[in-house]
């Protein structure tokens, strides 16, 4: 992290913030990563002018591997799952996360040949009340490769000249060798 907008920076290790002092969902788990790419920020949670961060996690449990979308309010020192102990994604790997203009948080998550999707929708912010949508197949890359990919929100315009906003997928395609990705 930077205090000083990028000029020093400091590292520091929050494995134990993640297992010790977070939910016991993830206490539970003894294995877990981040997947690689952008953290989401909401810039003014709920209103607050308080950013909250979201982080796309992997976390291996004895009881299988899952997919969660954790968050903090307070710059990483206390982390929490967005929908409690729900899995909204099982199996499968690298996860990443955006919030779209809704409020609504996507989790995507690389599978055989694509990647999986899953959409939380707030019903209280205030409270953190929500829950996962089921998760979805989508974004086929066209072989049977699995392929990192990262979801993105960008400003655009539609056919009427009116600004929109486009989520994309950047999904490279799989060809017939297992590390041919094009």
């Amino acid at each position: 992290f930077s205090e000083d907008n990028g000029v020093t920076w400091t590292k520091e290790d929050i494995s134990e913030r993640l297992f010790i002092g977070a939910d016991a969902t993830i206490q539970n788990g003894y294995s877990a990563f981040f997947g690689s790419g952008k953290l989401a920020v909401d810039e003014n949670y709920n209103g607050t002018g308080k950013a909250r961060i979201y982080g796309a996690l992997l976390l291996k449990k004895a009881s299988g591997t899952g997919n969660y979308v954790i968050y903090t309010d307070d710059l990483g020192l206390n982390w929490h799952i967005l929908g409690g102990s729900q899995t909204p994604v099982t199996s499968n790997d690298e996860p990443k996360v955006e919030i779209l203009p809704s409020g609504q948080v996507v989790l995507s998550v690389r599978r055989g040949g694509g990647r999986q999707f899953n959409v939380f929708t707030y019903t209280d912010k205030a409270t953190n009340a929500g829950s996962w949508d089921s998760n979805q197949n989508g974004c086929d890359n066209g072989g049977s490769n699995t392929c990192n990919g990262e979801p993105f929100l960008i400003d655009a315009v539609n056919a009427q000249g009116e600004a929109v906003k486009l989520l994309l997928q950047s999904q490279p395609k799989g060809g017939s060798g297992l590390y041919d990705r094009r």
